[in-house]
């Protein structure tokens, strides 16, 4: 069965990649990470917020920057079916390095993406399910939602 890669950027982030990796934007640097706060993904919940950037300079990331007071669930066991957190920082924020992907189950039809045929949308359904699966027995229930769902290099774009 196919797996979701988690070593996912596509064309979508280039430029940003390139622009923070060649120092081109002003960047923060957070020890490992950095990131260009222009290049922001995503506003998560209680006041996250999600930038394109790098770790050690040379692995992609996506930089989830939280308030320090933001409790912080235990990292998942290492599933291929969730995101695993790469790396974690603090200063006045917490930082969680975590894979960039291409998008979010919620972006498809918004974006004009669509699933590659090498992952079936009933094959894409089970690996769901199995990743819900896994957060639900780790206590995790609240604010599951498209948005928080990546999809990575199975996804191309159509425009």
């Amino acid at each position: 069965m196919s797996r979701l890669a988690w070593n996912c950027p596509g064309k979508r982030w280039a430029s940003h990649l390139n622009k923070i990796q060649n120092n081109a934007v002003p960047k923060k640097q957070i020890r490992r990470n950095s990131f260009n706060k222009e290049s922001k993904i995503a506003d998560g919940s209680n006041g996250a917020q999600i930038y394109v950037g790098v770790l050690d300079n040379t692995l992609p990331v996506a930089v989830k920057q939280v308030p320090n007071d933001t409790l912080i669930n235990k990292r998942p066991e290492k599933n291929k079916h969730i995101a695993p957190v790469i790396a974690t920082e603090e200063d006045d924020f917490k930082y969680l390095a975590i894979p960039l992907c291409e998008c979010n189950l919620e972006e498809p039809t918004e974006n004009g993406y669509e699933l590659d045929n090498k992952l079936s949308k009933v094959q894409m359904c089970y690996q769901l399910i199995l990743g819900l699966h896994q957060l639900h027995e780790m206590d995790i229930h609240r604010d599951l939602k498209p948005r928080k769902v990546l999809l990575g290099k199975q996804v191309k774009s159509t425009k």
